[in-house]
């Protein structure tokens, strides 16, 4: 019998950056279907204080004209500073990408932690939006594994909608090849 063309959404186009270790350990056959990233708020979350400290600082040295308010304003912002850019290598480390055979995720900097869980291990996942997340579309999402048990995606990952629909997408054309197999 004749194998019915199955009838899959394809996104159009391809996926912009692939990241080097996923172009370095991808397998054959093996396809990039989508690369999360964490969302712009993330980053405005991460600034606000460095933000507040020179707005601060510049708008009691433009009322005052003191010299000396600028070198306590300088001296508060680097903390602020550090802070910024501590939660920002979050951002530039962590990576989440998932492909036709597996999800990926990588974090880590100086020590990299590598979690590759297979598309048929995957049994579930739950995804928490807010408000203000359903709107400007950032949500947090954890996988659960079989062995792994939860894997927490990183917060304020942008587009969760889509992540979740490559996700399970991939997972039920896994499923839809496995009885097709089975049935041949």
């Amino acid at each position: 019998m004749a194998k019915m063309p199955s009838k899959r959404r394809r996104r159009s186009g391809s996926i912009k950056h692939v990241p080097p270790y996923v172009r370095r350990t991808i397998q054959d056959g093996e396809e990039v279907i989508f690369c999360a990233r964490m969302h712009w708020i993330y980053t405005l979350k991460c600034a606000a204080p460095l933000l507040g400290v020179l707005a601060l600082f510049g708008l009691i040295f433009l009322l005052s004209g003191e010299l000396g308010v600028l070198l306590v304003g300088g001296l508060l912002a680097v903390p602020a500073l550090v802070y910024f850019l501590l939660r920002m290598t979050k951002k530039w480390t962590n990576l989440v990408v998932v492909t036709n055979k597996r999800l990926i995720f990588q974090r880590g900097w100086t020590q990299r932690n590598t979690t590759d869980l297979g598309i048929d291990r995957i049994l579930g996942h739950k995804m928490d939006e807010d408000a203000w997340g359903q709107f400007l579309g950032y949500g947090k999402f954890i996988v659960v594994g079989a062995g792994l048990g939860e894997i927490h995606l990183p917060d304020f990952l942008a587009n969760p909608v889509g992540f979740r629909r490559a996700l399970t997408g991939k997972k039920e054309e896994f499923y839809d090849d496995e009885a097709e197999d089975e049935a041949a």
